[in-house]
């Protein structure tokens, strides 16, 4: 055999060519030389040497090369081959008990460490799904993150700088950006970022037009992300971030309320860092950024507001002290009884006369029922006459002098100034509060967990609108013309600050479905009724009757539509027992953001429940194969069950398996006729005539393990019904990977028989004779008493 090494290895070349696509792929053509010396040098080895591990080694070394069973098998035979051809008749019979002994052990290597690869790479699998839910998972921790961050100030800079940082250092990226909308909507200006490039940028005052010549113009114009993986699509829409390390990016476009106020760019220097999958949970995160920054521009505009009013004073003037509030304000002061009374409906003629003058007027009455010599002076602020100061003496003779009336001009003035400032005092003080309550409301929106936090969130707006309720009806039915007809009710009632919750109602029917409907037309506009009473709304007879009975005039609605899909979610519903005649457009401002936040909500607990579904659905998908393959595992084996009875012990009478057993809804050892001493705890012990223990997979059962007692009170103890258990457990993973083991076998000999027929009917040096082979060896392989093989007739 040394001699005819060079023949041998010629010969398992060959195999190797025949066989070569039954490998794996990184078995090459131009290693198959190297294979074959290789192998036909180990044999000689092995022949030489005789060391029984060899084979072995160089199975598990073939199989690490990739080389296939049916590959194997065929340099087995090759073998056999060449020692029937080469071998003389006299060591001919040594020769092959070699090889076969060779062979033996090397389809053994070959098939332990296929096995062994087989497991790798299952746990390599399960690994990687392992990886995509905690990515999944750790993306959805990062967007609970940046809303809290979004929550815990109001101030732009602060919201855009920490959460970028946290992005950034999260996911690992190298270059992040914010880009806001300019008040035109023709810009998008580089606000904030991290990474070398942005900061030049940022230097450079760079900004970008709301085009679709760029990624950023396109996601803020059309409403969606944009995602990145190739080197020459970053240059094409990013052109000022073209630089050689940057490989992959998306541009999150950041909506509030349907508008486009911005995009937030991530670029990472790994290829395809970003997936489809990711591109769903960090929209989430961007429409919180995006709220924060709405919220942060509404109390910057507040704070502005409260600037430019020294600047609006003189316009506004008027009428800020013609309101009816203000012109109710009268008080009266005795100097004798030291007395100070509100004045009510007090008015004397040197009043009117003040202020239609717009100076001071002298009054001396001595015929009228109270006799007195009056002085009258306007209050007047930066030429505006806002009230009027009458001074009278009880004496009508009483003469007023120019210090007199020095003094009280002086003093009217000052007074102006003072009024002023305390009803401006008042105006801020409000505008403030209004500001805290929404801050509160959007803090414990971000926060909910469930559809009663996120009513109490939007209820915390409520008490500073005299609204007396607050409610969520998420819709569970719509007719045919999308008409919402049932939904889920949840609601809080206010009383004195203090909100109480009303019991949650499922499936309730809608009492207006035609104004719920255009409710959710209107895309979260909110529905005004400032006094549901007045003959003249346009509510629905039965509604208003409804209203009635609980004694509502005023009620607010707002539809809950998704932005990211046409979703209708429900609605936003506010009522009060008084007319609601005080509403500002901040307070709607107010209602609208609530609401606006409140489906953002709604989306991220839509969006987390997919997730979970479809985790669910994986987990589902594997318990649906383990039942599926077993059951084609258990139709091709006819050994379905095994006893094993000691000789000293006859065969017993009880079934192990008795058909009253609800063994699928079984998952521990289970004691037949058991009765148990203990507290129920799993320390008891139990006795009977057997137990029954669950073989399972994936929390479904494939068999089950029995032991029966020659007693049939025999005591089990908890320990040893736990070592059953464990066997049991353990048997059942055994019998997995004898599955698989045989599942791989029986596929690659299924696979070297087509193959082997393949070649035959390649041979064939005519149609009629592959018609035939084609016949007659699939018939011979499926072991059919008949074969036909026909092709297509022409037309």
């Amino acid at each position: 055999m040394n001699r005819q090494q060079d023949v041998l290895a010629r010969s398992y070349r060959q195999v190797l060519q025949q066989t070569m696509f039954t490998n794996r792929v990184r078995v090459r053509p131009t290693t198959m030389k190297k294979i074959a010396a290789e192998e036909a040098g180990a044999l000689q080895s092995f022949c030489q040497k005789r060391n029984v591990n060899l084979p072995r080694q160089r199975g598990e070394e073939l199989c690490q090369t990739g080389l296939g069973l049916e590959t194997i098998l065929a340099l087995g035979s090759a073998t056999r081959q060449f020692c029937l051809t080469h071998i003389p008749e006299t060591m001919r019979a040594e020769a092959v008990q070699m090889v076969e002994a060779y062979h033996t052990g090397l389809m053994q290597g070959f098939l332990e460490a296929q096995q062994r690869i087989t497991l790798e790479e299952q746990e390599q699998i399960r690994r990687a799904l392992q990886r995509m839910v905690n990515h999944y998972a750790d993306n959805m921790a990062l967007a609970s993150e940046v809303a809290a961050i979004a929550t815990a100030t109001m101030d732009i800079g602060q919201i855009v700088q920490q959460s970028l940082e946290l992005i950034h250092q999260r996911l690992d990226l190298c270059e992040t950006a914010i880009f806001l909308t300019d008040t035109h909507q023709q810009r998008a200006i580089l606000r904030a970022g991290k990474g070398n490039r942005v900061a030049e940028l940022i230097t450079q005052g760079h900004a970008v037009p709301l085009d679709e010549q760029t990624a950023i113009g396109r996601s803020i114009l059309r409403r969606r992300p944009e995602l990145l993986l190739r080197d020459d699509q970053i240059a094409a829409a990013l052109p000022m971030f073209s630089v050689s390390n940057i490989h992959s990016a998306i541009v999150l476009p950041l909506l509030s309320g349907g508008e486009g106020i911005g995009t937030l760019l991530l670029q990472s220097d790994r290829r395809e860092a970003f997936s489809d999958q990711d591109v769903v949970v960090l929209r989430v995160m961007a429409d919180q950024l995006a709220n924060a920054i709405l919220n942060a521009r509404l109390f910057e505009k507040t704070q502005l507001s409260l600037q430019e009013m020294e600047r609006l004073q003189q316009q506004q003037l008027a009428d800020s002290w013609s309101q009816p509030a203000m012109q109710s304000l009268a008080y009266h002061y005795d100097r004798q009884a030291d007395s100070f009374t509100p004045a009510g409906d007090l008015w004397f003629p040197e009043m009117e006369q003040a202020i239609h003058r717009r100076d001071a007027v002298f009054l001396a009455d001595e015929d009228s029922p109270l006799p007195r010599s009056a002085l009258a002076l306007p209050i007047r602020l930066r030429g505006q006459v806002i009230g009027v100061v009458d001074l009278y003496h009880p004496d009508p003779s009483h003469t007023w002098t120019e210090e007199d009336i020095t003094m009280a001009q002086n003093i009217t003035a000052q007074a102006g100034l003072w009024l002023e400032n305390a009803r401006l005092l008042q105006a801020t003080q409000t505008a403030l509060t209004e500001t805290e309550v929404l801050y509160r409301a959007t803090r414990e929106i971000a926060k909910a967990q469930t559809i009663e936090e996120l009513v109490r969130g939007a209820a915390q707006i409520a008490p500073s609108m005299n609204l007396d309720t607050c409610s969520i009806t998420l819709i569970t039915e719509e007719n045919a013309e999308g008409v919402p007809t049932k939904g889920d009710f949840y609601a809080l009632k206010i009383v004195n600050g203090e909100f109480t919750p009303v019991k949650r109602i499922e499936n309730i029917p809608i009492w207006a479905p035609e104004t719920a409907h255009k409710a959710l037309q209107e895309s979260q506009s909110a529905i005004i009724y400032p006094d549901m009473q007045d003959p003249d709304t346009p509510l629905p007879e039965g509604l208003l009757k409804e209203l009635k009975r609980h004694g509502f005039r005023g009620g607010i609605l707002v539809g809950l539509r998704g932005r990211e899909h046409p979703r209708a979610f429900g609605f936003l519903n506010y009522n009060s027992y008084r007319p609601l005649t005080s509403l500002s457009e901040r307070n709607l401002r107010q209602i609208d953001s609530v609401a606006d936040q409140v489906t953002t909500a709604l989306e991220r607990h839509h969006l987390i429940d997919r997730l979970q579904a479809a985790l669910a659905e994986v987990e589902a998908t594997q318990r649906r194969y383990t039942v599926q393959a077993w059951e084609t595992y258990r139709r091709k084996r006819r050994i379905l069950r095994h006893e094993h009875i000691r000789e000293d012990i006859p065969p017993a009478a009880l079934e192990v398996l008795p058909a009253d057993i609800p063994l699928p809804a079984q998952t521990r050892p289970l004691v037949l006729g058991s009765g148990a001493n203990g507290d129920g705890d799993g320390s008891a012990i139990q006795t009977g005539a057997g137990v029954l223990a669950p073989l399972t997979l994936r929390n479904e059962i494939i068999g089950v393990l029995g032991l029966q007692a020659a007693d049939e009170k025999r005591a089990w103890l908890p320990e040893e019904l736990a070592l059953i258990e464990a066997i049991a457990a353990e048997f059942a993973q055994v019998a997995e990977e004898i599955r698989l083991l045989d599942e791989t076998q029986q596929r690659a000999a299924r696979e070297a028989r087509i193959n082997e027929i393949a070649q035959k009917i390649q041979a064939a040096q005519s149609l009629e004779e592959a018609l035939k082979v084609a016949a007659t060896e699939v018939g011979r392989s499926l072991q059919a008493p008949q074969t036909v093989v026909q092709l297509q007739p022409g037309d």
